[in-house]
């Protein structure tokens, strides 16, 4: 019975990361499809200068209401530098959790 209570754990572990990255990447192709392609630069001035994650962006992330610094950096990351971009991966991983 503890076999089978580990086993399935492992496995609603294992869909809840399949479901968590199936979301990052849909967060990716809408923040794409919005904002050009990733990594391109915005008339907006939401793109930050030099580095992908660099600090004034997690500041600006920061500021907007997103605290988790090593999070802001990653979805930046992933996101090519956009701001906005990097606001949808945030959110959706947010409603992933289950925090609004």
């Amino acid at each position: 019975a503890n076999a089978k209570k580990r086993l399935a754990n492992f496995v609603e572990g294992a869909e809840q990361g399949l479901l968590s990255e199936a979301r990052h990447a849909e967060a990716l192709a809408v923040a794409t499809t919005k904002h050009g392609a990733v990594g391109s630069s915005s008339s907006s001035g939401s793109r930050g200068s030099g580095s992908n994650a660099d600090v004034a962006s997690v500041g600006r992330l920061v500021e907007m209401g997103f605290p988790d610094k090593e999070a802001n950096a990653a979805a930046l990351i992933s996101a090519g530098g956009s701001v906005d971009a990097a606001v949808q991966i945030l959110i959706v991983e947010r409603e992933s959790m289950g925090v609004e």
